[in-house]
């Protein structure tokens, strides 16, 4: 019974790791995603009040780009589309997309983390 603690912890040790390892992709995957939802709601809100009406999807895609450099992400992979949609209230809608690696790779997680945000244009210049 000497080596009964070595073997018990020979048989946990894999267990526990895997957990430890599958909590950190865990949060790692709910934090990229809040900051690729919070760039993207940046990118929309940017291009809402953008006062010209030609620079909004440039605006848009401006601040989607600076939220998620601020966020840490380095831009290899981001797809950022930002578009106008006419209609009776003229809307901004922005998508954002950005691959995702987890730590370990132990849970199933989508390759990639998007978010699409749809916002009400707001004509800043007539007030």
């Amino acid at each position: 019974l000497r080596g009964a603690t070595s073997l018990e912890f020979a048989l946990v040790l894999p267990i526990i790791v895997a957990l430890f390892s599958g909590t950190i992709d865990g949060a790692m995957f709910l934090c990229q995603r809040a900051a690729v939802i919070d760039a993207a709601n940046a990118g929309a809100r940017a291009g809402a009040v953008s006062g010209d009406v030609d620079a909004v999807i440039d605006d848009a895609t401006a601040a989607v780009i600076a939220k998620l450099a601020a966020s840490g992400f380095a831009g290899e992979g981001a797809t950022v589309t930002a578009t106008q949609v006419e209609g009776s209230a003229p809307l901004v809608r922005v998508e954002v997309s950005v691959p995702f690696e987890g730590f370990v790779g132990l849970l199933p997680m989508p390759a990639t983390l998007s978010a699409v945000v749809t916002v009400r244009y707001e004509n800043t210049s007539a007030t």
